[in-house]
């Protein structure tokens, strides 16, 4: 087990030089922000899959499902054919009507991972593709 590390003012920052540390982060203070940084040693930062999901996550609340499609496919590099990204823009294509789009993107997410098939059947994003012909077979 690491040694635990207190921070004990604003301004301050921890480095953990051990990669394989199970870390973590508590603020005890309202409007704090803990933030963590990491990368590999051997190669260059590269961007990970849920990393334009998060970025498409306030225009989703918002529902400007327009702007969250343009940040997804933006921001998802090498990523946009990923399960969780399909899925995503399955999402919002839904929410705008593409519906044809929707269910294509939907089928992608389930092609390269079969276990979205059961988080499609919840998501309500993607309740305005029930009902649809194509539905079935999306999700098969």
């Amino acid at each position: 087990m690491g040694s635990v590390q207190h921070a004990e003012s604003a301004d301050t920052a921890v480095f953990i030089p051990t990669p394989d540390v199970r870390r973590g982060g508590i603020a005890l203070e309202d409007h704090s922000i803990v933030m963590a940084v990491g990368g590999w040693v051997d190669r260059p930062y590269h961007p990970l899959p849920w990393e334009p999901i998060y970025l498409a996550q306030e225009p989703m609340l918002r529902g400007d499902w327009a702007a969250a499609v343009e940040i997804l496919e933006r921001e998802a590099g090498e990523h946009i054919g990923t399960a969780v990204v399909q899925f995503r823009l399955a999402c919002c294509h839904a929410r705008l009507g593409e519906h044809d789009l929707a269910l294509r993107q939907l089928r992608r997410a389930i092609d390269v991972n079969p276990d979205i098939r059961e988080r499609a059947e919840m998501e309500e994003h993607l309740a305005p593709l029930r009902d649809l012909d194509g539905w079935a077979a999306a999700v098969a």
